[in-house]
């Protein structure tokens, strides 16, 4: 459609842009509706005035105001007569004779406040057509969005939310958020992109410079996470381009300027934020003189969070502590790999466990450093290996499933044994997971030490009585292997019951398929693939179901087959290897239903054994399930650490927290005092 000879009114910014000016203005001569060229100028000392005097309409010079894009804008569009205004860099150059005529006809729309070109949304994929971008549309990158080096808008929404002039730079982020968040629309049209070369014009370390002051002004008016070292070089290293050459991008100046730019920019954002916590700013020497000695928390608790156990045992102990009154804070590591490295660090379990001991110790150094807790709670032992004595200020606690020299046995983990033994050795307090001390588990710890078990927190949930609920056998096989998922099949085609179905979770079809082809084992009929859940999804199942079906290989906890006589289910299990808490309650409750061999036949003879229970005999397996769970309770869980633990754990030293009234409060308040040397 045709707009004719519609009026249009274009702000071009310029500072010494003699060398791109002339293109620039020559573009937007040859468009197809003869715009009005209003060239802002903040302080040229080449040409630039001279081309703007022969080429444009209206020069304004913004003299010994300070320069900002928004302030140079605003003042562009001050002066414009039309009633849509473009903005133009001088850099650049329009690439089509209908630029201005494609953007006017957007504004047929009446919600339409601006427009923009792009060529890629905000996750990266190309943009092949018309993207109208609205208030209530997230983006999941927050460094995307309209920029103002070729974008145009509405006079009367102008007149209403003006730029923004106190920003060094991302003004156009700004802007757009607030136009968006009073319901209009902003168009971005793939057929208006006008390249940037201007970008990288100016060399690296000007793109560098660029880069950071961009981050730093998006981090000033959205979320913005500052990325880390690793995140930065992962990004520099595996992260590029679809379709681009790998050695280009790796050795590409510009590109290394960016990610630079970032980096250092978001380093900048931490530093301050840390700034604005403790209150107070510092110079370097004042810090060397000064200390805090009253820590800023009790715990601080490092995590590993590798599995959906040590998760959920990592919220528990959070939750409990903040019930408890302590503060604490969680700290924890992410594990990025290149792709070229993970294939060296997953060779095997040390290698793994090792890489693992190595990023939790980087976090806990981190941890120490910006909150200086009195006591510091390890979530499991590989998170202790590698923790340098002189670096831990207070005591130490080390909380755990299984050492590793139960779980990782032969002489290929010596080096894993000897660390723990040295960390369990320093701690003050050891934290198996267990109800009680096993007698194999107290064998390998070191004499003398303080030793406090604690068990997972497990609810027992109000699932359905015997007689309502379904005929279907659930499963797990997360880890297809060690969860003996081929046991598991082959128990179930033995039995071959006809009213009831398998679900296995944890899996997907095609790889549960393929773990059972690679074995020579042929997939049985009803069975059913649920593929990853969720916690609360696997519970629903459970709750539901008559039957719980386990046969892993190695059983660290259990704690599945603990949620699953929480949730009212019959477990049926082979006698793992390994602290396997729920084994001896399944022998307690049923000996019938325990396999005392990992055989298919063994655990085939269990399963029919559970099938066979009357729904009276299962309605009383569950009453005995519940009085044998009692004692793993949140409350009990809450009791023994408020008890048993926290007084070890913060007891006599000067800055340790005392229980007033059920709850952990330091003893005097909080003081800067000078170090003496």
């Amino acid at each position: 459609m045709s707009f004719g000879r519609p009026h249009a009114s274009v702000v071009v910014r310029t500072f010494n842009s003699a060398s791109t000016l002339t293109a620039c203005l020559a573009s937007l001569r040859r468009q197809t509706v003869q715009p009005e060229i209003i060239v802002v100028d903040s302080g040229s000392s080449d040409q630039t005035l001279e081309i703007a005097v022969l080429m444009a309409d209206r020069i304004v010079e913004l003299g010994d105001e300070p320069f900002t894009y928004g302030r140079a804008l605003n003042r562009g569009a001050a002066v414009a007569r039309a009633p849509i205004h473009f903005a133009v860099s001088s850099h650049c150059e329009i690439p089509r004779s209908d630029w201005i005529e494609l953007a006017l006809c957007h504004y047929e729309r009446p919600d339409v406040a601006a427009t923009n070109g792009q060529q890629s949304l905000p996750d990266g994929s190309p943009l092949t057509e018309v993207l109208y971008l609205r208030g209530t549309t997230e983006l999941p990158n927050p460094l995307w969005g309209f920029s103002n080096h070729a974008s145009s808008w509405r006079e009367e929404i102008w007149y209403r939310e003006r730029f923004n002039e106190t920003m060094v730079a991302s003004e156009d982020f700004e802007w757009s958020d607030r136009v968006l968040a009073q319901g209009f629309t902003i168009v971005f049209d793939p057929a208006l992109t006008v390249p940037g070369h201007h970008r990288t014009a100016q060399g690296p370390l000007a793109l560098y410079g660029r880069s950071y002051r961009e981050f730093l002004g998006a981090a000033a008016c959205r979320s913005v996470e500052a990325p880390t070292m690793r995140q930065s070089v992962l990004r520099w290293w595996s992260q590029h381009p679809v379709g681009a050459k790998r050695y280009r991008q790796w050795l590409s100046p510009y590109r290394i300027a960016i990610i630079g730019g970032r980096y250092m920019a978001g380093r900048s954002l931490r530093r301050a934020d840390k700034r604005a916590a403790v209150g107070r700013r510092r110079s370097r020497s004042l810090r060397r003189r000064y200390r805090c000695d009253q820590s800023s928390v009790d715990v601080m608790y490092v995590a590993s969070g590798t599995t959906q156990g040590h998760q959920r045992a990592d919220k528990a102990m959070m939750q409990t502590l903040g019930d408890l009154g302590v503060s604490a804070v969680q700290v924890t590591s992410n594990y990025p790999l290149p792709a070229r490295m993970r294939r060296h660090v997953w060779r095997s379990m040390l290698t793994i466990d090792l890489f693992e001991a190595f990023m939790l110790r980087r976090a806990a150094r981190s941890g120490v450093r910006s909150y200086r807790p009195r006591a510091i709670l390890y979530a499991t032992s590989h998170a202790a290996l590698l923790q340098p004595r002189r670096r831990i200020c207070g005591p130490v606690g080390i909380r755990f499933d299984t050492p590793t020299r139960l779980s990782r046995t032969g002489r290929l983990f010596a080096v894993e044994h000897w660390l723990e033994r040295r960390q369990f050795a320093r701690a003050r307090i050891l934290i198996p997971w267990a109800p009680s001390i096993d007698p194999s588990l107290a064998a390998i710890l070191p004499p003398n030490s303080r030793v406090v078990p604690l068990p997972i927190p497990l609810e027992t949930s109000r699932g359905r009585r015997a007689s309502e609920r379904e005929r279907m056998v659930v499963a797990y096989a997360g880890h297809p292997y060690k969860k003996g998922l081929d046991r598991v099949v082959e128990a179930w085609a033995n039995v071959a019951p006809a009213n009831h179905r398998l679900l296995i979770t944890g899996i997907d079809r095609e790889a549960g398929r393929w773990y059972l082809r690679d074995r020579g084992i042929s997939e049985p009929p009803r069975l059913e693939w649920r593929g990853k859940v969720s916690e609360a999804e696997h519970r629903a199942l459970t709750c539901r179901a008559e039957i719980y079906l386990a046969a892993s290989r190695y059983e660290d906890y259990g704690l599945a087959q603990l949620e699953a006589l929480a949730d009212g289910s019959v477990l049926v299990t082979s006698a793992s290897p390994g602290p396997f808490i729920a084994l001896a309650m399944a022998r307690e409750l049923d000996a019938r239903l325990v396999a005392e061999n990992d055989g298919a036949d063994a655990i085939a003879d269990a399963l029919r054994a559970a099938i066979d229970l009357t729904p009276s005999e299962r309605d009383g397996y569950r009453r005995r399930a519940e009085a044998l769970l009692r004692p793993l309770s949140s409350a009990q869980f809450g009791k023994r650490l408020g008890d048993e633990i926290l007084p070890i754990l913060l007891e006599a030293t000067e800055q340790s927290p005392r229980r007033r009234s059920g709850r952990w409060e330091p003893e005097t308040p909080r003081r800067w005092a000078n170090r003496t040397t």
